[in-house]
């Protein structure tokens, strides 16, 4: 029994959930595959909307709505059952689909090619189903008796793998993966759901164990027509993880694996955390990325003031250019304020001898301001250690033509 308070609508979201927040790229895929198909084998339909709701964060899934979804799928199997029934397979038209498509006709399934062929029945596009391109799976779990149930090519062969579940191990299934589209596949003969007809598709990528069917609906493009809440950082991260680890599909999950790095690197920048942001973009391995997080960071830390940061952001980038504006933007912090000793600390700590002169050049001509006015050699004396310090700043900052001008005024002092 679930709490009022649950988070989850059905019982076995709590069982997937904990699988799901166990997997990540370093799982070993064997024993995930074993996971997965004891999954599927209890409840097809509880993983795959759960894995929505985890995943795709689509808002219609809320606990009320998903307890809905769950008594429509009893209702469709209530449906299909007494559809069974009344309409029972003809082992004759089965046998010469197999001769057409030049496959043996496997006599120890008969029994299970004509449960597929109840299925098929059922499910007919104009009978109780109707395609539509990425569709959520709710769509499909609708009351037949209230309205079609409406899925693309993935969401129906996860509904046909259900019903197959109900009876026979869905290990006797596999998955064929073809460009853009998935069918199911059955002892040499492939199961178009689509149009709930047997063919044998002669063109394809590959084959696939039925557990890899987990794999394709994560990688599947979101349904257009749904709103989704924000998914978590973590939860985008999951999803690409499990699907490098479940699918064949090496080079597509790689890819899908690297773009959710990269997406993470971008969300996390745009959020302010640069930590994980760099993490992230480690993980990914684009070096213009690192470029790109190390540069935003020490941007947010230079406007922040927070320069010990924006200079160790500005050391990783590897950019001399960055480096000299952290740099020099700190400085001129101090300038404005007339800390010229703070400012001469940042650029001898670095190195930049040109910039202590510099320095030193602008601290001489704030400090000449203070003696300017003065016009009689009475009130010069009075300020003679002002002189002496201007001798010192100008001989510090190379200015020739000053310290010989301070040199005669203290003659006279």
């Amino acid at each position: 029994m679930l709490s009022f308070l649950s988070k989850y609508a059905h019982p076995f979201e709590k069982q997937v959930d904990t699988f799901f927040k166990h997997i990540s790229s370093t799982s070993d895929p064997q024993k995930v595959h074993k996971s997965i198909e004891r999954l599927l084998q209890k409840n097809v339909v509880v993983v795959n909307l759960w894995m929505e709701k985890r995943f795709k964060n689509y808002r219609y899934l809320s606990n009320a709505k998903r307890k809905k979804l769950y008594a429509n799928t009893e209702t469709i199997v209530e449906a299909f059952i007494k559809f069974q029934e009344a309409h029972k397979s003809n082992p004759d038209n089965l046998h010469q689909i197999f001769i057409t498509h030049q496959v043996s006709y496997p006599e120890q399934y008969s029994e299970h090619l004509a449960y597929i062929d109840a299925i098929m029945n059922f499910l007919k596009p104009g009978g109780n189903y109707h395609y539509i391109k990425s569709a959520t799976f709710g769509k499909l779990l609708q009351n037949p008796a209230q309205g079609k149930l409406t899925g693309d090519c993935n969401q129906i062969v996860t509904l046909y793998v259900y019903l197959y579940s109900l009876k026979y191990p869905i290990t006797d299934l596999q998955i064929k993966i073809l460009p853009e589209h998935v069918c199911l596949h059955f002892k040499g003969i492939d199961i178009e759901a689509t149009t709930a007809t047997f063919t044998k598709y002669t063109e394809f990528d590959y084959t696939a164990p039925i557990s890899e069917l987990l794999s394709v609906n994560l990688l599947d493009v979101s349904d257009f027509r749904e709103t989704t809440a924000t998914i978590s950082e973590h939860s985008i991260v999951k999803s690409a993880e499990l699907a490098y680890t479940v699918s064949s599909m090496r080079e597509l999950v790689t890819r899908n694996l690297r773009i959710s790095y990269h997406n993470l690197a971008l969300v996390t920048t745009e959020r302010k955390n640069f930590k994980t942001a760099m993490f992230y973009a480690k993980k990914n391995g684009d070096q213009k990325l690192l470029e790109y997080v190390n540069y935003r960071a020490t941007m947010h830390y230079v406007e922040n003031k927070m320069y010990d940061k924006a200079r160790y952001y500005a050391k990783q980038s590897g950019d001399a250019k960055l480096n000299s504006f952290v740099i020099t933007n700190e400085a001129n912090r101090y300038l404005k304020k007339g800390s010229y000793k703070k400012a001469r600390g940042i650029y001898q700590k670095v190195g930049d001898a040109r910039m202590v002169q510099v320095t030193y050049q602008q601290e001489y001509n704030s400090l000449v301001k203070t003696v300017q006015a003065l016009k009689t050699v009475e009130q010069m004396k009075k300020r003679k250690t002002t002189y002496r310090t201007l001798l010192q700043l100008a001989q510090k900052g190379g200015l020739s033509e000053q310290m010989n001008q301070i040199r005669n005024v203290l003659k006279q002092l």
